[in-house]
C-alpha cells in the first residue's frame, strides 16, 4: 500500500484508522487477502498544492525506509501495522472459518 500510495486500507504512513474490510487476515494460516485494491498517483506537478502533496509522500516513504533500515521490527510504521493487524485479524478465526 505504501508503494502504490494506497492509503485507505492500512494506515502505516498515513493519518487514518484503515480500513480493515478492505483486506482479510489470517494469523493462523500466514494469509492476507487484500481487496479494492487501488493505485494512486503521486503528483510532482509544478503545481504548488500537488507538488507539495508529492514531496509530503515522498518524505513520508523515506522516513519509513529509514526507520526500518535503523529499527528493523521496532520500527514505527511496522508497529503500527502489527496493530491494526492485531485489532482486525481476530486471531485469524473469522476469515479462517469463511475459507
Amino acid at each position: 500500500d505504501v508503494l502504490t500510495n494506497n492509503g485507505d486500507r492500512m494506515p502505516v504512513i498515513w493519518n487514518n484508522a484503515g480500513n480493515p474490510g478492505n483486506v482479510h487476515i489470517s494469523l493462523e494460516r500466514d494469509r492476507v487477502v487484500a481487496l479494492d485494491n487501488r493505485i494512486v498517483p503521486v503528483l510532482m506537478a509544478t503545481e504548488k498544492k500537488a507538488a507539495s502533496q508529492g514531496k509530503g509522500y515522498k518524505k513520508k516513504v523515506v522516513e519509513l525506509l529509514a526507520d526500518f533500515r535503523k529499527n528493523g521490527a521496532d520500527a514505527k510504521g511496522l508497529k503500527k501495522l502489527q496493530k491494526f493487524i492485531e485489532l482486525h485479524s481476530n486471531g485469524g478465526k473469522a476469515w479462517d472459518e469463511a475459507v
